[in-house]
Formats: structure tokens, C-alpha cells, sequence
């Protein structure tokens, strides 16, 4: 009897077991799968999240790092140069029929007639890296952007440009395309030339009679394409002379004077204002100059102006100023 009630308790509670295994139960929602949305052609226009948030720290590591000469540096940098690249694309363009620029500012001016596109504080942005080639007795001109569609319809809106190519870039291009000069039609003679000319008109010097009416029919040669960029001391940065200040430049900016004009960086001069001391150059490549400004920790940016015939002549007769010197 007793064996009998122990195998019908048993058969209860195992169906009892049964049952409650067998009840539904409340299931997890299906894991949602995004769909990737197609490919308009345009993801290279934000490229922010690949270069960390900061474009410009990424490049600069890379350069120090390629510059070296040792293995393990040279690695580092091939590492880096594929995430400096990713989304950015070169575009190149040449001169329409009548447009004749003999110089990379002739050049740039043109192009910012019908684009506001720039380099970025923190990224590569629309327009970087701008460079001029010599091809065929014309000059050509390229951008690195993020933005290459736009690029594309602000060259074709402008009448005196023609719209050639656009390519996303390799590593092996962008190394060749970042060590490449901008390089002009004007002979190193041409330019230095002429303006020792109006130098001596304006002075009277080197056997010349001074004459400005005939200065005054050069000077608009020496100005073509010509940028004045100012920049001052960032907080806890107190230069004392000039060169304090052409040092600090210097780390972060590789412009200089070129053999046929302007170039990058010519005419360097600092002024006293409010007991500090700010500084300018002319150039004929004024975004790049101010992206180098604005990637500098010591220096902050002011302004960047085309310049005028009457602001090249007082600024080329200006000196550069000290606080080391200032008058009592």
C-alpha cells in the first residue's frame, strides 16, 4: 500500500515538473539588425571620428615619425598615415581659357571667388594642403578635402577655373603629394627683381632717381595674390624680440620665403601694442598659415587681410619691434 501511494506522489509531482516546464515563457525581442543605408558617395565629408577629434596633433606625430630614419618610427607612421587618409580625396584643376596665374596666391584667389571651403581647426576640413604644379607652360592647381562634390561645384561655377579630377588618395600619394612645393610660373628674377626696382624708385637709391609714379606701375605685380596674416601671443606665451617669435612659429609651421615670390612666409614683422608683442607676415598662402597659427599652442591667430598697395608700402617700411628695447 505504502509503495503504492509513494509511486502515485511521485507520478504528481513529476507531471507537476512537466507542466511548468512547459509553459510559455517570455521570450527576448529578436536582436535588431540596422540596415546599412546605401551609399550616396559622400561619407568622406565627415571624417572627424577617424582622426580622433584632432586632425592636425594626428599629422604632426606622423611627420616627426616619418622624418626618422629608424624602423620601428617608419612603422608607426605607416600606421598612422592610413587613418590621416581615410575619407580624404585630391582634386585637381587648371585654369580656364584667359586665366593666366603665374603664382600659387594668383591661384588661391581665384578659387575663394566661388568657394568658402577651408581647412578645419581640428581636421583636414574642405580645402588643405593646396599646391601649384608647372604643367605644359600653365599652371595647375590641387586641394586634400573632405569634401570633394563640393570642391567639384564650387570649381565648376567659376568661370575662370576648370574642374580636371578628383581621387580618393593612398598612402604613397599623400606622402609624395605633402612633401611637394607649390611651385610658379614667375621666375626667381622676375620677382625680386622688380621689387628691388620699386624699392629703389621709392628710395632713390642704387643709382635711381626716386620716382614713385613709376614705382607705383610695378607695385601691383609685387601684390598679386599677396596676403597679410597676423597672429599674437597665446596666455602664458611673452615673447621679447623677434626671433622668440620666429622660433615659436617655426614649430609647427615649415613656410617660407620662396626664390619667385612671397611664397609662404616673407617680411616678417612684430609690433609693440598694449605691452605685448604681435607679429605678421606676407604670404601668398594665408589658410595654410593660419591653420599652422591655429595648431600652434603659443600663438593665437588675429586676423588675414588681402593686401593693398598703400598697406605693402608702410608695411615694408615698418621695423621689427622689441619689448626688450621698448623706449622709457
Amino acid at each position: 500500500m505504502r509503495t503504492v501511494i509513494m509511486s502515485l506522489l511521485c507520478s504528481v509531482l513529476f507531471a507537476g515538473v512537466i507542466a511548468q516546464a512547459e509553459e510559455p515563457t517570455a521570450q527576448s525581442p529578436a536582436p535588431v539588425v540596422a540596415k546599412t543605408a546605401p551609399k550616396s558617395g559622400n561619407e568622406n565629408i565627415d571624417a572627424t571620428a577617424v582622426n580622433d577629434g584632432n586632425f592636425w596633433k594626428t599629422f604632426n606625430k606622423w611627420e616627426s615619425l616619418i622624418k626618422s630614419e629608424t624602423p620601428k618610427d617608419q612603422e608607426k607612421a605607416g600606421q598612422i598615415v592610413a587613418q590621416l587618409i581615410k575619407g580624404v580625396y585630391l582634386v585637381k584643376f587648371g585654369p580656364a581659357e584667359g586665366f593666366n596665374p603665374q603664382t600659387p596666391g594668383e591661384f588661391l584667389q581665384a578659387f575663394s571667388k566661388t568657394s568658402s571651403l577651408k581647412s578645419a581647426k581640428d581636421r583636414l576640413g574642405g580645402a588643405s594642403f593646396f599646391r601649384t604644379k608647372r604643367e605644359n607652360n600653365k599652371l595647375t592647381a590641387s586641394f586634400l578635402t573632405e569634401q570633394p562634390d563640393q570642391m567639384k561645384q564650387d570649381i565648376e561655377k567659376n568661370s575662370q577655373l576648370v574642374f580636371i579630377s578628383s581621387e580618393e588618395i593612398t598612402p604613397e600619394k599623400f606622402i609624395a603629394y605633402v612633401k611637394s612645393p607649390q611651385e610658379s610660373l614667375r621666375s626667381a628674377a622676375n620677382y625680386w627683381q622688380k621689387f628691388n626696382e620699386w624699392e629703389a624708385l621709392m628710395k632713390g637709391k642704387n643709382g635711381m632717381p626716386k620716382d614713385e609714379a613709376k614705382a607705383g606701375q610695378i607695385l601691383p605685380q609685387l601684390i598679386k595674390g599677396v596676403y597679410l596674416v597676423k597672429f599674437a601671443p597665446a596666455e602664458g606665451f611673452n615673447p621679447q624680440t623677434p626671433s622668440e617669435y620666429l622660433q615659436t612659429f617655426n614649430k609647427t609651421s615649415s613656410l617660407k620665403s620662396s626664390n619667385d615670390g612671397v611664397g609662404g612666409a616673407s617680411f616678417f614683422r612684430t609690433k609693440r601694442e598694449n605691452n605685448k608683442l604681435t607679429a605678421s607676415f606676407l604670404t601668398e598662402q594665408p589658410d595654410k598659415m593660419r591653420q599652422d597659427i591655429e595648431k600652434n599652442q603659443q600663438l593665437k591667430f588675429v586676423s588675414m587681410e588681402e593686401v593693398t598697395p598703400e598697406k605693402f608700402i608702410v608695411y615694408v617700411k615698418s621695423p621689427q619691434e622689441s619689448l626688450s628695447n621698448k623706449p622709457k
